[in-house]
């Protein structure tokens, strides 16, 4: 299946491939298992202990094996995020947290010369982003210039890129005065301008 998702879509789909996961432990354990036993066979003429004991000591320590390893899987991904951060975990958490607020207008301000996120386009955008909105709230990307040229009226917040906003910081502030900034990635390369 994982061949077939990656052969039709050039990329595998995650959420399809889960139904998979649990025949792929059980496929890896007997692996494990067979091997802990061809292992403790072979063992037998080396020493006294009977071969059930070697396998099942070879099957624990494999299991224990696989299981740090995946730890530090995970924990390389974990540190990985801490450091580089998600732009997309970070909006959706950012999203998430304003549901509530159902005057609240979301804008993603992007282009390709100033783009939020480094993927997809602006429906993509759009269709992403409302996962993690309320269906009431009204989600827009809009061009840099028509955002910079007639500003929204509060309470909204607007998604865009450093660079953008610092091109435009002077006009915002004038603008804007209970404006508030929080950037969601550690480089502080695109950041969600919030006004009330």
């Amino acid at each position: 299946m994982f061949v077939l998702a990656f052969v039709i879509n050039q990329a595998p789909n995650y959420t399809r491939m889960l139904v998979l996961l649990p025949f792929a432990a059980y496929g890896a354990a007997r692996g494990l298992y067979w091997l802990a036993s061809q292992v403790g066979r072979g063992m037998r003429s080396l020493t006294s202990i009977r071969s059930g004991r070697i396998r099942t000591t070879l099957f624990g320590a494999g299991i224990i094996i696989v299981g740090f390893l995946n730890f530090q899987i995970v924990g390389d991904y974990v540190r990985f995020s801490w450091e580089e951060g998600s732009i997309r975990g970070s909006t959706a958490r950012y999203l998430m947290a304003r549901t509530d607020e159902l005057d609240f207008d979301i804008y993603a301000v992007a282009n390709a010369e100033y783009p939020y996120y480094e993927w997809g386009d602006p429906d993509l955008w759009l269709n992403w982003a409302g996962f993690f909105a309320d269906p009431d709230q009204a989600l827009k990307v809009l061009e840099p210039a028509a955002f910079l040229g007639t500003f929204p009226s509060p309470p909204f917040v607007a998604f865009m890129s450093r660079d953008l906003f610092e091109i435009a910081r002077e006009d915002l502030y004038a603008e804007f005065s209970d404006l508030e900034i929080e950037y969601m990635m550690p480089d502080k390369s695109v950041l969600a301008m919030e006004i009330r």
